[in-house]
């Protein structure tokens, strides 16, 4: 037993090490900045599927302490409410084998929780302030030659839809640990669940009245994010609707991903959302079948 315990603890070391090593390579060279913050996750992950969740709880705190005192204070907070506590609860999830499904939305929720409490420390304990974000986009609408009015209206939207945009940024992150998680976590030889491919996504009807909801308050702050957060649901069932199509054309995978990404790119949202809303009533892929 405390040969087993020991070689935990040697473990979690060499992974918090590997944590930090991460950490310091997204601070000092911003290029991997955005890979880095994806990608922290992982090894808190794989040693508390490999060890258990104590030692996945002591290689974050360990990782703390060590980023705290090579970076600064914040960098700590960063580790424990920001890819440490992401990545001690899906180490949990994973060590539990719960279903593919219960993994990605246990992804999502603690996601925008850390989100939430990144943002409290900076606004509450750092004395963060968004307005020089909103001067320097200000600067960019100038740039683009748009007048003052419509620069107002804007910033004023961006404001309003903040929580919706919080929201589904946390929901990507949570999903992005996931699929880098999984598959990492099979390639070491696990056998956990994969997930249903993106041509099967489909999500509950009852998700429609959500959508409706939002157009009827749309006139109101909590109706337009309402509307943004679910209009994001059904915009990637629309792309699920689009990747079916292709596969079943037989269009090379290559391409596929190509065409996928135009179509995140390209302002069509609206259209995806909306074949995807239809879709979950009429079924056009025939998954009930």
């Amino acid at each position: 037993m405390a040969s087993l315990e020991t070689k935990g603890l040697v473990e979690g070391a060499l992974f918090s090490a590997i944590t930090v090593l991460l950490a310091l390579i997204g601070s000092y060279l911003p290029l991997f900045g955005i890979v880095m913050i994806l990608v922290l996750p992982l090894p808190i992950i794989v040693v508390g599927v490999r060890q258990g969740t104590k030692i996945g709880i002591l290689t974050t705190i360990l990782s703390a302490i060590l980023l705290g005192m090579l970076i600064n204070f914040l960098m700590s907070l960063m580790v424990l409410f920001g890819f440490g506590l992401i990545g001690v609860v899906l180490g949990a999830a994973f060590e539990e084998e719960f279903s593919s499904t219960k993994i990605i939305m246990i992804a999502i929720i603690v996601s925008t929780i850390s989100t939430l409490l990144i943002l409290g420390v900076n606004f509450y304990l750092l004395d963060f302030s968004i307005e020089p974000i909103i001067n320097t986009v200000l600067q960019q609408y100038k740039s683009l030659g748009i007048d003052q009015a419509t620069q107002q209206e804007l910033i004023d939207m961006f404001v309003t839809i903040a929580p919706a945009l919080i929201l589904t940024a946390s929901a990507i992150n949570g999903l992005v640990n996931y699929y880098i998680a999984i598959n990492a976590l099979n390639r070491l030889g696990y056998e956990y669940e994969e997930p249903p491919p993106l041509v099967e996504w489909r999500f509950p009807k009852y998700l429609t009245v959500g959508f409706i909801l939002g157009i009827l308050l749309i006139n109101t702050n909590i109706g337009k994010n309402i509307y943004m957060v679910f209009n994001f649901i059904f915009f990637i069932q629309g792309l699920a609707i689009a990747a079916y199509y292709l596969k079943r054309f037989n269009i090379s995978n290559t391409l596929q991903k190509i065409i996928l990404a135009i179509l995140v790119i390209l302002p069509v949202n609206q259209i995806l959302s909306f074949l995807g809303i239809l879709d979950t009533w009429f079924d056009y892929r025939k998954l009930d079948d």
